[in-house]
């Protein structure tokens, strides 16, 4: 829970955040070119980039593995380790800090939210169902079936009156429906809704707004993407007008305008946010009415610059989007903050007379240095019998080791005969890991791991299973992370197997 909140949800926030400022200052300036279907659909841009984490995906550089356990023989090092390195600070697993607590009002926050908006539709649904009679009226059934066929719809569409509902609306994903307040409607009227209502059928409508409630849902605490939803459902009516009206004469916007306002009874049911329907109070009526009557057919130009608009400010959100990749803290850092409590979270094998330096300069070039690329010592089998090599050693910069991918819960195996060092788990980082000595100053390490079936100080002989796969730490996936060091240096260990 905490990793993805401030992993994923907070880089998102931010990125969607950004990119829904550009659009509300680029709109006003390119106002003239993008009419109400351009905004309508140009909103779908902040909304991609406020679900898919841009920062995660395999056009960037991957990020490197923070450092294992500090570790040595499993000997009086290992008390000076205890001493030097490792305050008595409690585990992660077992302090609650304020970020643990943010990142669960974040997701009651969520819960909630999403709650109430499913609770919202159940009641109007039922409502709705329990009110309404199907129409059985032949003519008002043939007039939907004409309005389909002009519209090119093949999809089943019913038709139901309810007098109770405030204006005429479409209800359903699966199953559309169109809900009429009145019966007795004028076949001018009742085609020009039919065409309304059928248009947002066949621009699958209800889909957007269910994508963009439940983008809110997780983004429940942003203001900018209660702007965004309010915006989608506006101009959701706005781009339908424009579009049925297009080609329409004076006279015939006249008359689709009068349509929307016979059908306006007063009624305020409220009216959930996966619904398409007229009400949109004075100030939305009084828009739509003026834009009804002045919309003009798109000229070839502006749906050019229209076009290159919407490219540039795609390419703003995603490249905005990977400015947030989040960075993982360094070990001082973790502990400053309460969220890492050991400072075990480093690639240097301690001697008993090194002494441990704080500065992170020091870290990394410690970790350049220890580059190894030696001669096998041991013959070693594959850790994961099952998995495939996804990331080599050295295939990116600081990646020390091999990651094999597997199936969550496939048995790791002790690539060696040895002693288990270390058994941790730590938040960040490798999650949990194990570490072998083997002797002779080589050690293996497995990280990410979903369960720990060894401790330390346990015995163990080659083969024997002491984890099974998980993406603990920061794992991006179901992976086993393996490192094979010699001394303090790292070896590819794809060269010791079967050596």
């Amino acid at each position: 829970m905490l990793n993805f909140f401030y992993r994923t949800i907070l880089p998102l926030t931010m990125a969607g955040s950004a990119t829904m400022l550009v659009l509300l200052v680029l709109t006003p300036l390119v106002k003239q070119v993008w009419n109400s279907t351009w905004q309508y659909y140009a909103r779908l841009i902040p909304l991609v980039v406020f679900i898919v984490p841009f920062h995660v995906l395999p056009f960037q550089q991957r990020p490197h593995e923070m450092p294992a356990d500090a570790h040595v023989h499993i000997t009086a090092v290992n008390q000076l380790f205890e001493a030097v390195v490792q305050p008595p600070l409690p585990t992660p697993s077992n302090t609650v800090t304020p970020l643990h607590v943010v990142a669960g009002v974040w997701a009651v926050g969520a819960l909630l939210f999403a709650m109430y908006k499913l609770f919202v539709w159940a009641r109007f649904y039922q409502s709705v169902r329990h009110c309404s009679a199907t129409v059985t009226d032949s003519t008002l059934t043939q007039q939907l079936d004409w309005c389909k066929g002009n519209l090119h719809i093949k999809r089943n569409v019913g038709v139901r009156v309810c007098e109770q509902v405030g204006s005429p609306m479409l209800m359903g994903i699966f199953q559309p429906a169109i809900i009429l307040p009145n019966p007795k409607i004028c076949k001018q009227e009742c085609e020009l809704i039919f065409l309304h209502e059928l248009t947002h059928c066949k621009r699958r409508d209800l889909v957007y707004k269910l994508a963009a409630l439940f983008v809110n849902a997780l983004h429940w605490f942003n203001p900018l993407m209660y702007l965004l939803s309010r915006q989608i459902n506006e101009l959701c009516e706005l781009s339908c007008d424009e579009t049925l009206v297009q080609y329409m004469d004076k006279e015939q916007r006249r008359a689709y305008g009068f349509a929307i306002l016979n059908q306006m009874n007063g009624k305020r049911w409220r009216v959930p946010d996966v619904v398409s329907g007229f009400i949109g109070g004075k100030k939305l009526m009084k828009r739509r009415l003026h834009l009804i009557m002045s919309v003009q057919k798109t000229k070839k130009l502006l749906l050019f610059v229209g076009i290159c608009a919407v490219i540039g400010l795609s390419t703003v959100g995603v490249f905005t989007a990977s400015a947030f990749n989040p960075k993982t803290p360094k070990p001082q850092q973790m502990a400053m903050s309460n969220e890492a409590t050991d400072y075990g979270s480093s690639e240097i094998l301690l001697e008993p007379e090194q002494e441990f330096e704080d500065s992170a300069e020091d870290l990394a070039t410690v970790i350049d240095d220890s580059k190894y690329l030696g001669e096998p010592k041991i013959s070693l089998i594959k850790p994961v019998t099952d998995g495939w090599v996804s990331a080599s050693f050295w295939s990116y910069e600081k990646h020390m080791g091999t990651d094999y991918t597997a199936p969550e819960g496939t048995d790791i195996l002790a690539a060696a005969s040895g002693t288990v060092a270390f058994a941790k788990d730590t938040e960040y980082g490798y999650g949990k890991h194990i570490i072998l000595d083997h002797g002779d100053g080589i050690t293996t390490l497995y990280a990410h791991c979903k369960e720990l079936l060894v401790e330390p100080g346990d015995v163990v002989q080659q083969g024997d299973v002491i984890a099974v796969v998980g993406k603990t730490g920061t794992a991006t996936g179901y992976h086993c992370h393996f490192e094979v060091r010699v001394n303090g240096k790292y070896a590819d260990g794809e060269k010791w197997i079967e050596a």
